[in-house]
């Protein structure tokens, strides 16, 4: 009998599933984003610790690998929609979340700077 292997995982594969995330306009983006930045984890990231750290500019430490991989790998339009999603269900200002954004990446040391396209 032949063990089965695991396929590795590389970029490409990543990016394949956020584009069909992307396309998906049924799933609301911070559930997008949330599975998108718990890809290479084993633990998903509640969409409510998402949604608070975009708005506080504050991440929980058990969850920043989660919250650096999402502002390192996800395209811009899916956060230009988290952004839109959470103006108007918590009122919080774009600009706001923009800078909470920006805030994060730098405290978590990210090499991209996500409001930039990818």
């Amino acid at each position: 009998m032949t063990p089965f292997a695991f396929p590795q995982v590389n970029e490409g594969i990543i990016m394949k599933i956020v584009r069909e995330h992307m396309t998906d306009k049924r799933r609301p983006p911070l559930e997008l984003a949330a599975q998108t930045a718990s890809t290479s984890f084993t633990r998903m990231l509640p969409q409510t610790v998402l949604a608070d750290a975009l708005t506080t500019g504050v991440v929980p430490d058990v969850w920043s690998s989660h919250i650096r991989s999402l502002l390192e790998e996800v395209p811009r339009g899916l956060l230009e929609r988290v952004v839109e999603q959470l103006h108007a269900e918590r009122r919080s200002t774009r600009d706001q979340l923009w800078e909470n954004i920006h805030a994060l990446s730098m405290q978590l040391r990210c090499t991209r700077d996500p409001r930039d396209p990818l």
